[in-house]
């Protein structure tokens, strides 16, 4: 008989009720075990479906403020940059995976944006694949490689591969990891992949009028492992009980304004704010709810 710890799902249009229920789903029905002497409870093969990817927001007083972070482990990304310094200064205590104390070895942008010789440009090569042939299985980004299972590192990459398929006339995305942390994790990945997910359809719009009419899909989070530390127990329960943690969704996304928010971000993390760019105008400049000035506000903290 197989336990009710493998093969489960969980269905939402918003990330608010996803994420609450899959916190629920691994406490009530996560196998214990110890992975490196740690206790934790964990599902098999468990996937969360967010129908709707641009309600990627959840407010929560347990989980605490967390899209500053998010918001620069996305334009780190953007970056294709595997450089710890520019991330550790959002999370210090990433500090501590690093192997040379200069990089960071799971760095997904790297990986997904080849900027490095050691790493093919991934991402123009699922547009191409796209463009090619919508309705193509072959628009993937391998970000676990073969070469990295044998490697001798404090930083393994959670995360396998990203895959996008055009059906029904819309953009799904399914992204697949070997393991997640979901109560500290899964808040920033469901973030910064729907995001990309954003990204690529404006990228193929740009590329093809054709997609001009194709929509955002589903977003698929599929784990391996996803599981809860024991020391965080307490917290998942809480997140569970938490009432009100909707944002209303994002507003669709019909440019990239990246660029932007990249010069804000180098200025903060340089400590010398407004030095490039007038932020206040940047914000006065754009309507309330507009998605470029709610990822601004997440940055600067307002």
């Amino acid at each position: 008989m197989i336990s009710n710890a493998f093969n489960r799902q969980v269905i939402a249009d918003n990330f608010s009720d996803l994420y609450r229920a899959v916190n629920k789903e691994i406490l009530e029905y996560g196998l214990e075990t110890s992975p490196r002497g740690l206790k934790i409870k964990e599902l098999i093969n468990f996937t969360a479906t967010l129908t709707n990817p641009r309600a990627r927001l959840i407010k929560s007083i347990a989980r605490g403020n967390v899209y500053k972070y998010s918001v620069a482990e996305l334009l780190w990304y953007l970056r294709g940059s595997n450089s710890l310094e520019e991330i550790a200064f959002y999370a210090p205590t990433l500090r501590q995976f690093s192997d040379d104390g200069a990089t960071l070895n799971s760095a997904y942008g790297e990986r997904i944006f080849g900027v490095h010789k050691d790493f093919p440009n991934q991402w123009k090569n699922v547009v191409n694949k796209l463009i090619s042939d919508k309705d193509t299985r072959q628009a993937i980004i391998n970000i676990n490689y073969a070469e990295d299972q044998n490697k001798q590192t404090k930083d393994a990459t959670c995360t396998l591969n990203l895959q996008f398929f055009v059906r029904d006339n819309k953009l799904h995305m399914i992204t697949r990891m070997r393991s997640n942390d979901f109560l500290l994790g899964g808040t920033h990945d469901v973030f910064c992949f729907t995001m990309l997910q954003e990204l690529l359809l404006i990228d193929l719009r740009l590329e093809d009028r054709s997609f001009n009419d194709v929509e955002l899909g589903y977003y698929m989070h599929n784990v391996g492992s996803a599981h809860l530390y024991e020391r965080h127990f307490a917290k998942a329960q809480t997140i569970i009980d938490e009432k009100d943690m909707r944002y209303e969704p994002m507003k669709p996304l019909v440019s990239n304004e990246s660029g932007v928010l990249q010069i804000i971000e180098r200025d903060i993390r340089n400590n010398t704010p407004n030095k490039s760019i007038d932020v206040d105008m940047i914000l006065k400049s754009l309507s309330d709810g507009h998605p470029w000035k709610q990822l601004i506000q997440f940055l600067i903290g307002k």
